[in-house]
C-alpha cells in the first residue's frame, strides 16, 4: 500500500489533454472558455515541459509548438516527416480553397468540400501522371494522411445536397501551419514538376 499523497487534478486538465492530442478549436464551446479562463496557467504548464502555447483567436483555435533546434536535448513530441508530392499539392490546394473561402464568406469559419470536388482540383496536377484507378487510390491515400495530419476531418455536410457523398471539413490549423509566403514558394516549387511546367 502507497502512503503517497494523491495530488489534485487540476481544474484545466481537460485543456491540457486536448492540446497534447491536437489543436483545439473555439467549437468546442467548454473546453475553449476553459483555456480562455486559464491562459496563464495553460501556458506556464506546457513552457514547463518545452513546449509553447500558440492561440490564434482570430482563427478559432490553439495549438502546441515544440521550440528548439538541433542541440535540443528534449524528444521531440511529434517527429517531422516532410509530405510526399501529392500530399502537398493536396494541401496547396486545400490551403487555396481556404483562402478563397475566407475572402467571398463572411459568416461562417467553416469550409466544407467533397472527395469530389478535391479530385477535381488536383487533376491538373495529376494528369498522365497514372490511371484513373490508380489516381483515385493515390488521392485517397493523400486525403487519410491529411485526416491524419488534422487538416482535414472527414464530417457529414451541412447541405443536404451533399448527402451520401464523402464530406471534409477544412481545418483552420491549416492556414497557420501553411503560411501565404510559404503557400507561394510551394506553389512556385509545384508548378516545376506540374505536367507540362504550366
Amino acid at each position: 500500500m502507497s502512503d503517497e499523497t494523491e495530488l489534485p487534478v487540476l481544474s484545466y486538465a481537460s485543456v491540457i489533454l486536448k492540446l497534447l492530442q491536437g489543436p483545439l478549436y473555439d467549437d468546442d464551446i467548454k473546453l475553449w472558455a476553459l483555456l480562455l479562463d486559464n491562459t496563464g496557467a495553460v501556458q506556464e504548464w506546457f513552457a514547463r515541459i518545452g513546449l509553447r502555447l500558440m492561440l490564434v483567436t482570430e482563427e478559432g483555435l490553439a495549438y502546441l509548438t515544440q521550440p528548439g533546434g538541433e542541440e535540443d536535448t528534449l524528444p521531440r513530441l511529434v517527429k517531422r516527416a516532410p509530405l510526399g508530392y501529392d500530399a502537398t499539392v493536396l494541401a496547396v490546394i486545400l490551403r487555396d480553397a481556404l483562402e478563397e473561402f475566407d475572402l467571398t464568406n463572411t459568416d461562417s469559419r467553416d469550409l466544407f468540400i467533397t472527395a469530389r470536388d478535391l479530385q477535381a482540383r488536383l487533376a491538373p496536377y495529376t494528369e498522365g501522371r497514372f490511371d484513373e484507378a490508380r489516381a483515385w487510390k493515390q488521392f485517397e491515400r493523400s486525403l487519410g494522411h491529411m485526416v491524419k495530419l488534422g487538416f482535414l476531418r472527414e464530417t457529414a455536410s451541412p447541405d443536404p445536397g451533399d448527402q451520401g457523398r464523402k464530406v471534409y471539413q477544412v481545418m483552420r490549423i491549416l492556414k497557420v501551419k501553411l503560411g501565404a509566403a510559404q503557400l507561394d514558394d510551394l506553389k512556385t516549387r509545384l508548378a516545376t514538376y506540374r505536367p507540362g511546367g504550366a
